[in-house]
């Protein structure tokens, strides 16, 4: 749905997801953080749920104004192009996040 959205509201709503993104998981590192007791399963899905909601308001968004210009006959490539980008990167910032760690 937010997908379709994007075409309404603009970048402003992958900004806005960014930003609940953010504060969410603020919130969460700081709930993790800060909580004194066992307690903290009880505070923290509200925090998680923001910043999923706000994900869902940047993946779909994000590759419908990345893809907006693409010529149907060339949508498969760019589409698997943008997805082998973001596999690739997740998976160099997880190992440089592990071995970093080590």
């Amino acid at each position: 749905m937010s997908g379709r959205f994007v075409y309404r509201v603009g970048r402003v709503l992958v900004v806005a997801g960014l930003t609940a993104v953010a504060i969410g998981l603020a919130a969460t590192a700081t709930l993790i953080r800060d909580h004194p007791n066992g307690t903290i399963w009880v505070d923290i899905p509200g925090p998680l749920l923001l910043a999923g909601l706000g994900s869902g308001l940047v993946v779909g968004p994000n590759q419908t104004l990345a893809l907006q210009y693409v010529t149907p006959a060339i949508s498969g490539i760019a589409a698997a192009m943008m997805q082998t980008g973001q596999q690739v990167g997740m998976s160099l910032g997880t190992a440089a996040r592990c071995s970093s760690a080590a």
